[in-house]
């Protein structure tokens, strides 16, 4: 017998073996985590997955995170964010569908705040060490802090969402950390519906306490069945302004605009159980 049938077959056996392990269910939850934004994320699926699902579905997952870090990043010198922080001032910057609407979302936020919520205080979280600006861990200097915060404010600021470009009138840092996470968090979500729409269940997004379900009504089954993608995108849709209302809330709570006593009893709830939710995963 010649010596490369068993070589051949211990191959075969070898190789089966592998896939029978990648296609062996695991138990359920299926977790997913990783690092991103110099933080971390977690996705948790109830449905049954195999280890080869839940491979393609953590590089999804992934996929979907990294395309906002290259988007929105203060930490990355390549970013599409740092280069507009970069151009110069006054000159209108084209910029993606995504920061456009990223950045339009947190003007409206600083607008009914009334600049409780600022995207340009970029510079004096550099100045306090918290930002990507590389300096000694000290206390900065009044007139450094006042130099820098006359430079902030929304007005500093402006965004055409119609021709889809910015431009900076001031010479401000602006930094999405206060809401970029929730949009990161956000687009996951309806990445899992997307899955959801062809069949498999949705999960549940964490991104460095910034928490989505990704939930779908399968009664209207037959809504998914003709217009799937519609259906996504209005889902993703009411995932991200759930989050614009609730922090819109609290900022003007904050501001001593609007008290939670004014709001109905069952808008209350609501938002009592999403403080619960958001305050479990700290």
């Amino acid at each position: 017998m010649s010596i490369w049938r068993p070589l051949w077959l211990l191959l075969l056996i070898l190789l089966m073996a592998g896939c029978s392990e990648r296609d062996r269910p695991l138990d359920s939850p299926v977790t997913l985590q990783g690092e991103i934004f110099g933080t971390f994320y977690q996705v948790t699926i109830a449905d049954t997955l195999t280890q080869r699902e839940a491979n393609a579905l953590e590089e999804g997952v992934q996929a979907e995170l990294e395309a906002v870090d290259a988007a929105m990043s203060t930490w990355r010198e390549d970013s599409e964010l740092m280069a507009f922080n970069e151009a110069p001032l006054g000159e209108w910057q084209p910029l993606s569908d995504e920061l456009i609407e990223v950045l339009a979302i947190g003007q409206a936020v600083a607008d009914a705040s009334d600049g409780a919520f600022d995207m340009t205080i970029g510079g004096l979280v550099n100045l306090w060490s918290f930002g990507p600006e590389a300096r000694p861990r000290e206390v900065p200097s009044a007139a450094s802090l006042s130099a820098r915060l006359a430079e902030t404010g929304p007005d500093s600021l402006e965004v055409d969402e119609q021709a889809r470009r910015a431009r900076r009138l001031r010479d401000v840092f602006v930094d999405l950390s206060g809401v970029a996470k929730g949009h990161a968090t956000d687009r996951v979500a309806a990445y899992l519906a997307h899955l959801a729409a062809t069949g498999r269940s949705a999960g549940t997004v964490t991104l460095d306490g910034e928490d989505a379900a990704a939930v779908l009504n399968q009664a209207a089954g037959a809504n998914l069945e003709t217009h799937p993608e519609s259906t996504v995108d209005l889902l993703a849709s009411d995932l991200g302004m759930a989050r614009v209302v609730e922090d819109l809330f609290e900022a003007l709570k904050t501001k001593g605009v609007l008290a939670e006593a004014d709001l109905p009893a069952e808008a209350r709830d609501r938002i009592a159980g999403r403080r619960t939710l958001r305050g479990g995963q700290s």
